[in-house]
Parts: structure tokens; sequence; C-alpha cells
């Protein structure tokens, strides 16, 4: 079979030899036979023309019969090597035109995804850092059976601990009254943009309401209290409270601005809440509070305009104190 194979080899080189010197003779006569266009116009010689295609179509088929006879002594051979091994190669010529198929988009679609949830995995835990509240179990264990004597405190001890945030807030000017006894009331002024009450049980803030600088507190008339009950259903539990006291802790503004910053203070009080660290609690809300000092000052760092909706920013961002509209809030 070897001896054979060696025959099959020496007849394919000959055709070979038979294939390059046909393909030489074709182009040396086209190389010869070559003349110009213009020449061409000169001798408009129809049995010229006539002759160089005979001869031409005379070499190409002997051209052509080379390399059939080429091609069938190649059929001939077979590989005497052993296949190689290509291992993971092989795989290569099986993968489909990616044209035709649906992975390249759908890993952009999970790259996208990725690079989203990485995003905001980042973003949650910055937000997780700022809250005071520590949520893994073991902080749970340990604080379980802690009680909680935030709302219980003397009066001598709130007093300290206002004073000493009057100092860190001092923009910002904190009055203490008691006109209902038990609750203890923080009357605030900030620079002539707004007036608040806060209403503490203890260190545990109650209730928040804003209004106007030029608005007040004053107290209440008998007539009204049926309306504060109907409008505020949080208002039952101070009635009794109410009828003597003097101040007026539940008649919202009469400025529209004022009473969308009263349910966002309410809403900060609930994100702020720390029940065992509520000193903290209310120093970062009183430091929130205090960046409404340029409400009407301030533009929004979305759409970079201070009137939308005929509304200033009345937003503020519960981590960086950024202004925003409630429209724009991130």
């Amino acid at each position: 079979s070897t001896m054979e194979n060696l025959n099959t080899i020496n007849s394919a080189l000959k055709k070979v030899s038979l294939v390059r010197s046909a393909t030489l003779d074709t182009l040396k006569f086209m190389a010869n036979t070559y003349q110009s266009s213009r020449e061409v116009e000169i001798e408009m010689d129809p049995n010229k023309s006539d002759n160089y295609m005979g001869e031409l179509s005379s070499l190409s088929n002997v051209l052509e019969t080379r390399v059939r006879e080429l091609e069938t002594a190649c059929t001939l051979l077979y590989p005497t090597l052993n296949s190689i091994n290509l291992a993971n190669t092989e795989m290569i010529a099986q993968d489909p035109n990616y044209e035709k198929t649906t992975w390249y988009p759908d890993m952009v679609i999970s790259y996208r995804w990725l690079s989203n949830t990485q995003e905001y995995s980042t973003l949650a835990f910055q937000a997780l850092q700022t809250k005071f509240s520590k949520r893994n179990s073991r902080y749970r264990q340990r604080t379980s059976n802690r009680a909680n004597y935030n709302h219980n405190l003397s009066n001598h001890q709130i007093d300290s601990f206002i004073a000493q945030l009057q100092r860190s807030v001092d923009a910002m000017s904190i009055e203490v009254v008691r006109p209902f006894g038990v609750f203890t009331v923080l009357k605030i002024v900030l620079d002539r943009t707004l007036r608040a009450i806060i209403v503490l049980r203890g260190l545990v803030i109650e209730w928040v309401l804003v209004k106007s600088f030029e608005e007040n507190f004053d107290k209440l008339t008998s007539n009204n209290l049926a309306k504060i009950s109907e409008r505020n259903p949080y208002a039952t539990n101070f009635i009794d409270l109410l009828q003597d006291d003097t101040m007026d802790i539940w008649k919202p503004s009469r400025y529209k601005v004022f009473r969308t910053i009263t349910d966002h203070c309410n809403a900060a009080i609930l994100h702020f809440y720390a029940p065992f660290q509520m000193e903290s609690a209310i120093k970062v809300f009183m430091l929130w509070l205090r960046s409404y000092s340029t409400l009407f000052s301030a533009v929004c760092r979305k759409c970079d305009s201070r009137l939308l909706n005929d509304m200033p920013p009345t937003w503020r961002d519960f981590r960086t104190n950024e202004p925003y509209h409630f429209e724009c809030r991130p």
C-alpha cells in the first residue's frame, strides 16, 4: 500500500507540472498577443480576432483538462499520518455565527443588569451606613432586652440636651415650653424663613408643624376643637389638654408651601427614627430642618430652577440635605 501511495504521489506531482506548464503557455500567449485599444481600432481585421479567440479557447481547454486530471489524482491520495488531537480547539468549528443567535444581545442585557445591580448595591450600602439602627442579628440579640427610656426622661435631662443641641445649630433659635404639662414643645425660628414646633415625648418626636415666619401658634378656640378632631385623628389624644393650653399645635399653615414642608418633616421623623439613639436622631433631624433656611433662595439640584408649579424646592434629601422639588426628588 505504501508503494501504491508513492506511485499516486508521483502521478499527482506530474499532473501539477502539467498544470503549471499549461498555465504558463496560456499566460505567454496572452502577453505576446497584447495590443492597445488604439492599435485594435486601426487594425479592424475580423480574421485576426477569430484566430486569437480560437487559440485562447484551445489553451483554456487544455488548462481545464490538466486541472481535472490533477483533481482526479489527488482523490486517490489518502493520509498516512494519524489524526492530531486538537483537544478543545476542535470545538471552535462548531460555534455558530453570532449574528444568527441571540447570545450577544442576551450578554449585553446581562452586563447592563449586573452593572445596575452593582450600582444599586453600592448606593444601598452607603445608605445603610448612615442609618443609626444596626439591623444584624447580633445587635438585635444584644439590644432586644434593653429597656427604652427615651420617652420617660426628666425635664432637667431634656433641657440640658436641648441646650447642647442649640450650640450645634446656632442658626436656629430653639425655645423650650411645656404648655401641656407632660409633653415638651420646641418652638423654632429659622432665619426669618419659617417657624416650627416640635412636640416631644421624652426625646421621641411625636409631631412637627411648620408655618411661615409671619404666622404664629395661637390658642385654639373651643369652636374649633370638633373641627380638629375631624381633620386630624391624632388630635384625639390631646383634646383634653388642648382645652386648657395656650398653643395650637394642630392648625396647619395657610400657605401650601409650609403645609407641604410639614408633611415632609413628619416623613423625616420616621426616616431618622432610632429607638435606642434618639439623641443622634434628633440632632440629624434638626440639621436636616436647618437646611430649609435657603427655602426661597436655593435652586433645585435636578432641574436647576427655583419654581416648579409655583412651588420652591420643598424637598430636602435625607442623606445630603440638597434641595429638590417634590416632583424632581431622586
